[in-house]
């Protein structure tokens, strides 16, 4: 009887554990696409997202684009966690990086400064599955903070530009 009630226990705990430790972070699907939209929640900042999936976007990113309004960003996807860094080459104007694992923020880097004239590189004390990218100040205006809840609800459609 005793034993029973010990393997009891030790499959009580292992459920526990796995349910407690498994990530159910949603991950990239062959459904996300370049150009598709998500909407990014943390807290009540609420921002939509253009989506970058493949090597080419991830690289090209916001290089070039004037602007970002209030409420705009990009979202990188990539395959799985890791310590992604990311550099300021051909950017126009500042940003905030968030990077996200877990449904939580785990790093950022804030008033990110476009290039001039050196490209700065900015690499996270985290790994992570998710990169926001937003412009500069965002974070702050906004209340954003490391260890916010997160949640990305993706939209396949691409957005119009």
């Amino acid at each position: 009887m005793k034993r029973r009630w010990g393997m009891m226990i030790v499959i009580f705990a292992l459920a526990t554990a796995t349910l407690l430790f498994t990530d159910r972070t949603p991950r990239a699907t062959s459904n996300v696409v370049d150009g598709s939209t998500a909407t990014v929640r943390m807290g009540a900042a609420e921002i939509t997202a253009e989506v970058a999936v493949s090597d080419q976007a991830r690289s090209r990113g916001l290089s070039g684009r004037p602007s970002l309004s209030d409420h705009e960003g990009m979202l990188f996807v990539f395959p799985q966690p890791g310590r992604y860094r990311f550099w300021m080459q051909s950017m126009l104007f500042p940003l905030d990086i968030i990077w996200i694992e877990h449904n939580r923020i785990v790093d950022m880097a804030e008033d990110v400064p476009a290039p001039n004239p050196e490209v700065v590189t900015v690499t996270p004390k985290a790994r992570a599955t998710y990169v926001l990218e937003v412009a500069a100040g965002t974070a702050a205006r906004l209340g954003i903070r490391v260890g916010d809840l997160v949640r990305i609800e993706f939209d396949n459609r691409r957005k119009n530009t």
